[in-house]
């Protein structure tokens, strides 16, 4: 199973839910720990504290969603019975950004295609990375991919969706 973190047009109701995400598999409301931006176009942009990011995605989506599942194994009892757990964070600016986790059962398919979406690459210059990141859902807390933004685009955003929610 791939589970993907999504707080703009992913998600269920938006454009871009019913044309690249047909075959999911489960939806759940989560959230992540980070800030949202809106872009000149008024799309969000995540930007999340780096020193929760778990991994950054790679060219191999097979490596990417077995990642995925060691991670998900070592998440600890303490971190489930934390109320804050590892998304708790005392830095001023950081909150809970609102979204869903897509669960699919097709990585190897669905991550070249969202990445190609989002205009990914590793190594390559772009407004989003793919990253694995901690996120909270009903309860527990689990390692999900995102695309959050490249520090260069999130510099050229504006903060504007205090609410952690888009649309706001």
């Amino acid at each position: 199973m791939l589970q993907l973190f999504v707080y703009g047009t992913l998600k269920l109701g938006f454009w871009n839910h019913d044309r690249y995400c047909k075959g999911v598999v489960l939806i759940e409301e989560a959230e992540v720990l980070g800030r949202l931006f809106a872009l000149a176009g008024g799309e969000p942009l995540l930007d999340v504290p780096p020193s929760l990011v778990l991994a950054e995605g790679t060219l191999d989506p097979r490596g990417d969603a077995l990642l995925q599942r060691e991670e998900a194994r070592n998440i600890s009892e303490d971190d489930l019975a934390d109320p804050e757990g590892p998304l708790h964070m005392p830095e001023y600016g950081w909150g809970a950004v609102k979204g869903e986790i897509l669960h699919f059962n097709d990585p190897l398919l669905r991550l070249p295609s969202m990445d190609r979406l989002e205009g990914y690459c590793p190594g390559v210059r772009g407004a989003y990375r793919r990253l694995l990141y901690p996120a909270r859902s009903a309860g527990r807390v689990l390692p999900v991919w995102l695309y959050a933004g490249a520090p260069e685009a999130v510099t050229g955003a504006r903060l504007a969706l205090r609410s952690g929610k888009w649309p706001s």
